[in-house]
């Protein structure tokens, strides 16, 4: 074997290493690359807000309901303690959650003079269903709330994340009544709605 030879020989181990070198590090450069992405992408998933998920609870006189800041400082003790007892009368002896109860501005025109607010109930368990289909049930403590609510004119009953609701409120004869879905109605998201009319999707 001549110098030459020794020489090729030296050389090829030395260009194998160089290439293995090369592809480790076009590896850690893709790999880090990948991880960036990947980074990014869960920072920007973070950063996006969630959907607004709110459901087409009650169509008409709730679908314009507008968020009312409504605290113990503006409101009557009168009024949250028969919103409190329309709370209790719900849930105690039934498999039925309030998940959220609150104090709407209504957002119309036609409602009954000085009452331009509505209460919601938001609603879930197994019990729901025997509410939303005992309107006397309803009814008697939608006259309560809004006989001590001096501002409320209509309390809605809903289940959570669906668009079944049940809407009571207080008609020019005085009297606290049920919501009606007009029969003549062709399209209930296009409607022009009345007081005391309102159909759930």
């Amino acid at each position: 074997m001549g110098i030459l030879d020794v020489e090729t020989e030296t050389r090829r181990p030395m260009k194998s290493n160089y290439i293995k070198y090369k592809l480790l590090l076009c590896f850690s450069i893709w790999a880090m690359f990948l991880v960036n992405i990947a980074s990014t992408q869960t920072q920007v998933a973070k950063a996006e807000p969630a959907p607004f998920t709110k459901s087409p609870i009650l169509i008409a006189q709730t679908s314009s309901l507008q968020n009312y800041s409504a605290s113990p400082s503006n409101i009557k003790q009168q009024c949250l303690s028969a919103i409190t007892g329309a709370k209790n009368k719900l849930e105690n002896g039934r498999q039925l959650k309030i998940i959220s109860s609150h104090i709407d501005d209504l957002g119309s025109s036609d409602h009954p003079q000085n009452r331009p607010h509505a209460l919601r109930f938001s609603m879930q368990g197994r019990s729901i269903e025997s509410v939303l289909t005992s309107p006397v049930f309803m009814n008697s403590i939608a006259e309560k709330v809004i006989n001590n609510c001096d501002s409320i004119s209509m309390v809605a009953f809903e289940q959570t994340d669906t668009d079944w609701a049940k809407a009571f409120g207080l008609m020019p004869n005085q009297k606290v009544e049920p919501f009606k879905c007009p029969s003549y109605i062709e399209d209930i998201y296009t409607h022009n709605y009345k007081w005391g009319e309102a159909c759930s999707g």
